[in-house]
């Protein structure tokens, strides 16, 4: 089965594809309290094989989740893809480079560990560095990670 998880506030959506059983499915929790579950709607339960048939659903609910999320269960569902767990956020690739934490010499920290992010087209790359930060290019295009002090093996 694949996963795709947004949380936002107190709200958390999962979008999927299950393929054991070969149908899409949907669940939001809101303050930990389940608010839609497929399996309790009439006209999606197990049979349902078009995942847009849920932004309809969390339109009703008030609920907004990335866009990505729809295509990606699509291509999921057309691969046959399980075992897939990825998280979704509503940020910009531009608003997570802006807000990643900085240290000292400003090379890129997350929980310690060094990064440089790359972003190629909406797919974030975190890429292990040694003491460099991606300067800023002002387009998130393509780029050689070598030429901002990568080692080899990023």
């Amino acid at each position: 089965m694949s996963q795709h998880i947004y949380e936002d506030d107190n709200t958390r959506v999962v979008l999927g594809y299950d393929r054991p059983l070969g149908y899409v499915f949907c669940t939001v929790e809101r303050g930990g309290e389940m608010i839609y579950s497929n399996l309790s709607d009439a006209d999606a339960g197990t049979e349902q094989q078009d995942v847009r048939y849920y932004r309809s659903v969390l339109d009703r609910l008030g609920v907004t989740v990335p866009e990505e999320m729809f295509a990606a269960v699509e291509s999921d569902q057309r691969a046959r893809v399980g075992n897939r767990v990825v998280h979704h956020s509503s940020e910009t690739p531009e608003q997570k480079f802006q807000e990643a934490e900085l240290n000292d010499e400003g090379a890129q920290t997350t929980a310690g560990a060094r990064k440089a992010i790359l972003y190629i087209g909406s797919k974030l790359l975190a890429l292990p560095c040694v003491n460099r930060r991606v300067p800023d290019t002002g387009d998130f295009g393509a780029v050689d990670a070598t030429s901002y002090g990568c080692e080899e093996a990023c």
